[in-house]
């Protein structure tokens, strides 16, 4: 089961340049080449969030604190995809606003990963380990069920978006 995971250099999916909003409208009065770009560790929402209390709260998407440089290049190719790809299979593209709590979900998913195995390394996720991310969401948390649902959505999109990781999604 242990399967070696190497190092990117960077994306293979996405250039350093490439505007984290591309694809979505954003505010009136905004320069499109001033848009946070995926090279960044600091991707600010704000252009594509149009509810004004919620710029404040859920604008700033802050990659410094991974300090693993795969989960890093996951975590943003993972937020980049959502944003941008349109996949028949599923929801339609993740919303700006959106990006900090799907960020969120995903990195206490990556955190459970490493603990258990020791890294993050998609290919070495299996049902089993699913399983037990889920029971342990059911006892460590009073959430509600459909709270627990969001909690175990990275699992899914990871499969979803796996064509847009440079590190493999799940199987």
């Amino acid at each position: 089961r242990a399967a070696i995971i190497r190092l990117p250099a960077a994306s293979g999916h996405r250039s350093h340049d490439d505007i984290v909003l591309s694809s979505m409208p954003i505010r009136e009065g905004i320069d499109r080449n001033c848009l946070s770009r995926f090279g960044d560790d600091r991707w600010d929402m704000t252009p594509g969030i149009f509810q004004t209390r919620a710029r404040h709260v859920y604008s700033q998407l802050d990659f410094t604190d991974i300090s693993c440089p795969i989960e890093r290049l996951t975590a943003k190719e993972y937020i980049f995809a959502s944003l941008n790809e349109r996949l028949a299979d599923g929801p339609s593209r993740l919303r700006p606003a959106a990006a900090l709590i799907s960020l969120r979900d995903l990195r206490r998913f990556i955190g459970f990963v490493r603990d258990r195995l020791g890294t993050f390394n998609p290919s070495l996720i299996d049902q089993n380990l699913v399983n037990a991310y889920r029971s342990s969401l059911l006892a460590g948390t009073s959430a509600r069920p459909h709270q627990i649902a969001k909690y175990l959505k990275p699992i899914v999109e990871l499969r979803r978006l796996a064509p847009y990781l440079t590190c493999c999604g799940l199987t």
